[in-house]
Formats: structure tokens, sequence, C-alpha cells
């Protein structure tokens, strides 16, 4: 089965091949993994794309989902996947930056973008934070006081930079 590289051309090659729905489906299953693998340090954010993928593949598997709402999921991954390329480059922002913003946009915080920006300068600051337990330390506080400061409530605030901690992490392996 071909793994397809991922780009705005992905959905058009998949549609005009002449490959069954089933192939279709294990195609793309196979060339979002390998997106993943492939450019998941540079952009942690397909992590969770590519977790969301694992996901309908397993329901798939498990005949929870048939072959044609399957790839309409897969399909609409794709194009995911495709926005949050395009957005990255244009945002111009680190990769952990670009998670932070993904992550508060997700989550609806309306100044995502603001607080992604003052985050990247975090980031920047303590450079060994992956490594070193006092940065990640002094990260994880500057990053409460920053969201504080924005108005996201404490307990929002937790959840939040654990999940983009966490992200980032996964992306550093």
């Amino acid at each position: 089965l071909p793994v397809y590289e991922i780009d705005e051309n992905t959905l058009k090659r998949i549609a005009e091949s002449s490959a069954s729905e089933l192939e279709k489906v294990f195609s793309l299953l196979a060339s979002i993994a390998d997106k993943v693998k492939k450019d998941g340090w540079e952009n942690p954010i397909l992590f969770s794309i590519g977790e969301r993928a694992e996901l309908i593949s397993q329901l798939f598997q498990a005949r929870q989902k048939n072959t044609q709402e399957t790839l309409k999921e897969l399909s609409e991954l794709i194009t995911e996947i495709n926005a949050v390329e395009s957005e990255r480059k244009t945002m111009n922002l680190s990769p952990q930056a670009f998670s932070v913003f993904r992550i508060l946009k997700e989550n609806h915080i309306h100044s995502a973008e603001e607080i992604a920006r003052l985050a990247n300068n975090i980031f920047a600051q303590y450079p060994y934070w992956g490594k070193s337990s006092e940065q990640l330390r002094t990260v994880k506080q500057e990053l409460y006081s920053l969201f504080l400061n924005k108005g996201i409530t404490t307990e929002q605030s937790y959840d939040l930079i654990n999940k983009i901690i966490q992200l980032i992490r996964r992306a550093q392996e």
C-alpha cells in the first residue's frame, strides 16, 4: 500500500487512486503515522492528531465505524494537518510556542496568540527545561503567572500547562 506524503494534494491523489476504499483507509493511516513520526519533533501538535488517527483506526478495526465513515474522518485529519502546517509557518513561532497556541486555541482561550508569543520568550530563556528539573519548574511557574495574568483560572491553567508540557516532551523523545 502506498504511503502518501501529506500535503495540499494528498486528498486529490487518494480520490484519483484506483485503490479500494479499504486500501485508502490503510494508506491514510500509514501516511498520518509517517507524518507524525517524521515531523512531530518540529510540530508537536501532530502527536495529538496522530492519537486521533489511532483512535479512528481502533474503532474501525473493532467494526464500530464503517469504511466510509473512517475514510471521511481520516480525510478530515489530513485537512487539519495541512491547516496546522500552514498556520505554523505563517505564525513563525517556535515548536513549543506553536503548541501553546494550538492547545489554547482548542480550549477557546481568546488571547491564545498573544500568550503563545509571550510563552515563546519563556521557552527561549530556559532552553534546557526539557532536561533540567529546575528550569522546568521555572518554566511552569512563569507560564502559570502568564496564564493567570491573562485571565485564565488557576485550575484551567494547571490543566493547560500539563497538556502543553506533556505534548512538547513527546516531541523531544
